[in-house]
């Protein structure tokens, strides 16, 4: 039934969607206590949450209301001093998270800025996390006009 809604997440008004995220922003907290307690749990939620980014119009409220709350959530993850497991959550960015990224951007050329913003919020706080991101742009997107767009975007 889960993977049923967020497949049809596109199919659902702009109104729906955008509360609906609004609702997980306000439930942010307990968002952050569950997926800091499992990486199965973790890759869910991102997993999810990368299914709207592919199925939402960039041009609706709840697109953007999508990205926000990614944005937030990787922001909490990565500041949070006392996440045990902030390596595990950079290690599952860079093994997962970012080539389902890269594979958006090639998918999606009207989502590429919001996409390479989101990317660019899983690196802000690592400068060596950020150079590894850019030199493996080359390995995901394999289009050098490409890469270079989005190594514009994440500078």
């Amino acid at each position: 039934m889960v993977n049923t809604f967020f497949d049809e997440i596109n199919k659902m008004s702009d109104h729906f969607t955008y509360n609906f995220v609004e609702y997980l922003k306000q439930d942010m907290d307990n968002i952050l206590t569950i997926i800091q307690q499992s990486a199965t749990e973790q890759s869910t939620y991102f997993t999810f949450m990368t299914i709207m980014l592919r199925r939402l119009s960039p041009i609706d409220g709840a697109f953007a209301n999508t990205l926000l709350h990614c944005k937030q959530l990787i922001q909490r993850l990565n500041n949070d001093s006392q996440m045990a497991n902030s390596s595990q959550f950079t290690a599952f960015f860079e093994k997962h998270l970012f080539r389902s990224y890269c594979s958006l951007i090639k998918e999606c050329p009207n989502k590429r800025q919001q996409l390479c913003e989101l990317i660019y919020a899983h690196s802000a706080h690592d400068m060596q996390l950020r150079i590894r991101v850019v030199q493996n742009l080359k390995k995901y997107l394999r289009d050098d006009e490409l890469v270079y767009c989005c190594q514009a975007n994440m500078l």
